[in-house]
């Protein structure tokens, strides 16, 4: 049984610095071709967002692939039709569509996550790597600061006034 009464509260933790991609890597191997053409575009973006980091690589590789899958079952479909005769004469859904359902749901679970949509891409944040060298030096310290907050206020609202 659990104790009765408030949480107790716990100190304010600092989110851990992730190591920022600087260059797109290359995709899986086990990817198939349509998944390694996305990961090359998405990565890129991420990339060029400056929120590509290397904790985030399996994720990516999760979204590229639901999204080649989706891509396959969405062929099979238009080719097929989403129903078939069944043997006692019925219409039946076929069970692609059921699973073409499903992939559509984790690409848009995924797909918020990396900030590929619209509502999401305003809750994006990244923390970037600590510089050893700004910390010891408080000018410093503060233009990168700076700079950070122009750039995830040009991220997060386009055109909207910087400080």
């Amino acid at each position: 049984m659990s104790k009765r009464g408030p949480h107790p509260k716990l100190g304010k933790m600092e989110p851990p610095a992730y190591s920022l991609c600087e260059a797109v890597p290359e995709p899986p191997r086990w990817l198939s071709d349509v998944g390694r053409v996305e990961w090359r575009e998405k990565a890129e973006e991420l990339r060029a967002r400056a929120t590509l980091t290397t904790v985030c690589l399996s994720l990516l590789a999760l979204y590229c692939d639901t999204y080649a899958s989706y891509r396959e079952l969405t062929d099979f479909i238009r080719e097929h039709g989403s129903s078939y005769t069944s043997e006692k004469g019925w219409q039946a859904p076929r069970p692609e569509v059921s699973l073409q359902t499903q992939k559509a749901k984790l690409m848009l679970i995924l797909a918020k996550e990396f900030g590929f949509t619209p509502g999401s891409q305003s809750r994006i944040a990244i923390v970037p790597q600590r510089d050893e060298a700004a910390e010891r030096d408080p000018i410093e310290a503060a233009r990168q600061a700076l700079r950070h907050e122009q750039e995830t206020n040009s991220l997060t609202s386009p055109g909207a006034p910087t400080h």
